[in-house]
């Protein structure tokens, strides 16, 4: 979305999945809720890397995504019956899979909407304030801000994401690099296989430098 389709949108949605994993985390690790799998192993298909599943990441996500795709283009029929897809089979594979209870599930809805509303009426807020201020006023207010963040015990791992994402928007404003939305479907594929492409690369050059120390 981000450079195969429109900086704007893109980033907007980094932002509100971002803060969906950091609200998500946070619960889990307040209410501690086991897995079904943890409980009865027979359940479990497959086993995931968190031990607690309440509230239910995907279930969180698949509120999210169908709602900002229905938000954003308007009037067309294609983001409803994805979206409506998207969420009955992800929510459904969730509790098939072993790996939550359909409380987790229902939590993970009603967090996900919560979190739609945040980003339908919040965010239009906070890009008028950040209008008025210099974009390096921004970067170190946001700077300071994850700081904060990164102080909070169970919200510091995504301390270093957040700090490297305003870093790029920062960057990209102050010199004009950002992409202008595409215009055609052959473009945004051809640009979002090159984005996916190069996130698989750096990822595995970063993973080979660590090997070697």
């Amino acid at each position: 979305l981000w450079i195969g389709y429109s900086y704007r949108f893109g980033a907007k949605t980094f932002f509100i999945l971002m803060f969906s994993a950091i609200v998500n985390e946070f619960l889990k690790n307040i209410f501690m809720q086991p897995r079904p799998y943890i409980l009865d192993p027979n359940v479990g298909i497959i086993h995931v890397l968190s031990n607690y599943g309440l509230p239910s990441g995907a279930a969180e996500t698949a509120v999210i995504l169908p709602l900002l795709l229905i938000e954003h283009f308007k009037k067309k029929k294609w983001p409803i019956i994805l979206g409506i897809n998207y969420f009955f089979w992800i929510s459904l594979s969730r509790i098939y899979l072993g790996v939550h209870f359909l409380t987790d599930i229902i939590a993970g809805w009603f967090i996900g909407l919560s979190l739609f509303l945040v980003y339908l009426y919040l965010f239009p807020h906070i890009e008028k304030m950040l209008k008025k201020y210099k974009p390096a006023n921004v970067f170190w207010i946001a700077v300071f801000s994850l700081f904060m963040l990164s102080l909070v015990p169970l919200l510091n791992v995504h301390f270093f994401g957040f700090l490297a994402a305003f870093l790029g928007i920062f960057l990209s404003n102050k010199f004009g690099m950002f992409l202008k939305n595409t215009k055609t479907l052959k473009e945004f594929f051809k640009r979002a296989i090159f984005a996916i492409l190069g996130v698989f690369i750096i990822t595995l050059i970063i993973s080979l430098i660590f090997k070697s120390w």
